[in-house]
């Protein structure tokens, strides 16, 4: 039977036998996922679980002060709302699409339900999991001992493994709030990057010009995430060897 859902699109669906998509067929429906948005708020209930498609959605910390940290992205390789499969009745976090795209949605009930009834999508679902501990857990490290350019360079690498894409819609703005820092260090760091060659920055946009310069300069966080996905059933990113992005020569 023709599934009318390109597995290829998310890493999870993908991995699903063909009986365990036929059931699921009824209950996905596309959505956008529009920048900004909230796709569930800390200490709601998660309605719906989303497979990102295309675009990224941030795990945040939410402060009384405002500032949002950022403890995880999300991608086509990933579940939002996986939480509730393990009994999680309200969001520990905020969810927030950081890049705009698309996702399949499917609502709570029904998750719940095929957890129950398929132990491979449990078992990616659990093992997905474990990786959004490992990424809050190495993020914690991260903000507290390494500086901002290599933290800026490690965030940049994440972000085109998640999308795929050598342009990043963010202003600096946004990008300062997610990494708890100051506007103006979040600059300096971009355009010291841009003399270096590394990155193009214009209003809104950063597009990498040179990964190998990227990964020269992230902080350890970086490989420690990356390998951590790779050692995952299947890989956690869509294309597990870095050698496949375009270097410099």
């Amino acid at each position: 039977m023709e599934f009318p859902i390109p597995p290829a699109e998310n890493r999870i669906l993908r991995s699903l036998p063909a009986s365990d998509l036929a059931a699921l067929q009824s209950c996905l429906k596309r959505v956008a996922l529009v920048q900004g948005a909230a796709l569930y708020e800390t200490g709601g209930a998660i309605e719906h679980v989303h497979f990102p498609i295309t675009g990224m959605v941030s795990l945040l910390t939410l402060m009384k002060s405002g500032q949002e940290i950022e403890t995880g992205i999300i991608g086509k390789s990933g579940i939002v709302g996986a939480l509730i499969g393990n009994g999680g009745a309200l969001a520990l976090g905020q969810a927030t699409v950081q890049v705009e795209g698309s996702a399949w949605q499917m609502p709570r009930a029904k998750f719940q339900s095929m957890l129950d009834n398929s132990a491979r999508l449990r078992s990616l679902t659990n093992e997905f999991e474990g990786y959004m501990y490992f990424q809050a857990q190495q993020c914690a490290a991260c903000y507290a001992v390494h500086a901002v350019e290599a933290r800026l360079c490690r965030w940049l690498l994440q972000c085109q493994d998640v999308t795929q894409s050598d342009v990043i819609p963010l202003t600096q703005e946004n990008l300062s709030q997610m990494m708890g820092v100051q506007r103006n260090a979040v600059s300096l760091c971009a355009h010291q990057l841009q003399l270096a060659g590394l990155v193009q920055y214009s209003r809104g946009t950063i597009r990498i010009v040179s990964r190998e310069g990227l990964e020269s300069s992230a902080c350890e966080c970086y490989e420690a995430i990356r390998d951590y996905g790779g050692r995952m059933a299947p890989p956690l990113l869509h294309e597990a060897n870095p050698l496949a992005y375009k270097r410099e020569a």
